[in-house]
């Protein structure tokens, strides 16, 4: 931080003084997403999803989160459309019309009142609308089966937009 004084004399000798303080930022702020992980294990199961963070302007001489803005499928591209988040120091951001099987990258940057702009954070998620389908393909496919004292064998696929991690059979 800077005081500038200023002192203004007239031909007479009567002087009139102010100061201003100046404030020197050099430091861009800096973001936090609260509801997108950074390993892209973030699923949505909604057609709409409101991304939320946080931002701060760090640093001995700040000058105040300006801006927080997102951009929605980030390739880092200079055509890259760049929205504006609604907040600075808490944000949020609505998405709506989001539909099953997409891959979305979110990317947030933040902006200071003094013009420094934060590097750009991106994050993946996928959007899962619908359940697995599955299917029994191969052994007794009846919907009741009976078996006595002997080994039983199913086979069956299961499908999905967004990948099947796990099946898990169970029986009582």
């Amino acid at each position: 931080e800077y005081v500038i004084t200023i002192t203004g004399t007239d031909a007479v000798g009567r002087t009139d003084v102010t100061s201003k303080t100046v404030t020197v930022d050099t430091t861009p702020p800096t973001f936090v997403v609260s509801n997108i992980a950074g390993d892209g294990s973030t699923q949505v199961d909604g057609t709409s999803y409101t991304v939320v963070g946080t931002s701060t302007d760090p640093g001995a001489s700040t000058s105040g989160v300006a801006l927080v803005e997102y951009s929605l499928d980030y390739i880092d591209d200079p055509g890259d459309t760049w929205n504006a988040a609604t907040g600075t120091t808490n944000w949020s951001v609505p998405l709506t019309g989001l539909a099953d099987g997409l891959a979305k990258t979110f990317a947030v940057r933040a902006t200071d009142n003094a013009g420094n702009v934060s590097a750009v954070t991106d994050l993946d998620f996928d959007v899962d609308l619908e359940a697995p389908d599955l299917a029994v393909t191969g052994g007794n496919t009846a919907a009741s089966l009976v078996y006595l004292n002997s080994d039983m064998l199913l086979s069956g696929t299961a499908t999905d937009a967004n990948g099947v991690p796990s099946i898990t059979v169970t029986y009582n």
